[in-house]
């Protein structure tokens, strides 16, 4: 049997890319609960957010939001502005949640995973995390558990630039001699950790 002494726990996408809103938090709640009760009294659970979805990348997989009145192709600001408002009111209530739970002597604890993806910039295909979404999330994680067994608050994550150096080879012949030369040009891409979004 598996016995965490930390439990980190971050789910609600497919619910929310489903429109499975209503009652959303009672499962989540239900999960909690089981989870909870199945860790040692000592163990510390973390219940997180999740991302935003990157709607004009995705509104091919948020059919189900058309029954509710709106289509993307039709009003694709009123379209986004439905699904995201499906996400923020998920991730706020999951937070409402874990505050209810601690008022209540849980040892439980919110992590804000939306705040450190970038819709545009961390997401592979709109939904899931890219190399650079995962990194922002993984160090995250490392701050908030790090802070939980150092008895600290954790800071936040600061915006953070990755280098990336390429090489331009460029070859020069001529009737009497081949000489080949190689220079390198720095090109900075920058990844913000912070999450935007167009309103």
């Amino acid at each position: 049997d598996l016995d965490p002494d930390i439990v980190l726990l971050q789910i609600g996408t497919n619910d929310l890319l489903d429109n499975q809103n209503a009652g959303i938090t009672d499962r989540l709640e239900k999960l909690v609960d089981k989870l909870l009760d199945s860790i040692d009294s000592n163990s510390m659970l973390f219940v997180a957010s999740v991302p935003d979805i990157d709607v004009s990348v995705r509104h091919d997989w948020l059919w189900a939001y058309q029954s509710s009145g709106y289509s993307y192709e039709n009003n694709p600001e009123e379209f986004t502005a439905l699904v995201e408002q499906s996400v923020d009111n998920y991730n706020a209530s999951v937070k409402e949640l874990v505050e209810k739970k601690q008022a209540a002597g849980a040892r439980i604890r919110f992590a804000d995973i939306n705040s450190v993806v970038d819709v545009k910039t961390g997401l592979k295909d709109g939904v899931h995390p890219n190399e650079a979404g995962y990194a922002c999330m993984g160090k995250y994680w490392s701050e908030q558990v790090s802070a939980y067994l150092n008895g600290t608050t954790p800071t936040p994550t600061p915006a953070t630039t990755t280098e990336v150096t390429t090489a331009t080879e460029t070859t020069t012949t001529t009737a009497i001699e081949t000489t080949v030369s190689t220079t390198t040009e720095a090109t900075t891409i920058s990844t913000e950790t912070s999450a935007t979004r167009s309103e």
